[in-house]
């Protein structure tokens, strides 16, 4: 009787992790997201904060990038993507910066969403959606396509 039941619960485990994801399109799901900061401007840039779904982006304390050219810091998270976003910052000339972003519209497919790259420019910010490429090898091919500001 134990060695049926053993085999019903092992059949019914094999089933389940058949069933393939589902990307759920619904406003306010968690989802898996990567976020870069970066800061492309000839001075350094402090106070860095963006308000994403409840949380402060980045999620390191006193958040003080110099001139990298590159991505310095990036982290991954799994929430909800967020109608608007403020983002925060104070350039190396001390002005202080805030701006307010429409961002969930910025995400046209989900299936193939990897999270957002954050530029930072001396007096302003760059977003670039950050989406998977299709790939025949175990290594992740990412594409970066800028959407804030909008391209005219």
């Amino acid at each position: 009787m134990l060695f049926k039941i053993s085999y019903c619960v092992l059949v019914v485990m094999l089933m389940l992790s058949c069933v393939a994801p589902v990307h759920n399109s619904s406003p306010g799901q968690p989802m898996f997201q990567s976020f870069e900061f970066e800061n492309d401007g000839i001075g350094a840039i402090d106070e860095v904060r963006i308000s994403y779904s409840g949380f402060d982006l980045p999620t390191i304390r006193n958040p003080h990038f110099n001139p990298f050219h590159r991505v310095a810091f990036s982290e991954t998270m799994t929430i909800p993507i967020p109608e608007q976003i403020p983002i925060h910052w104070v350039s190396n000339d001390s002005v202080r910066h805030d701006i307010s972003v429409k961002f969930r519209d910025l995400v046209k497919d989900k299936t193939i969403f990897y999270g957002f790259k954050f530029n930072f420019v001396d007096d302003h910010v760059e977003i670039y959606l950050v989406e998977k490429l299709p790939s025949r090898t175990q290594y992740l091919n990412l594409k970066r396509t800028k959407v804030f500001p909008p391209v005219q």
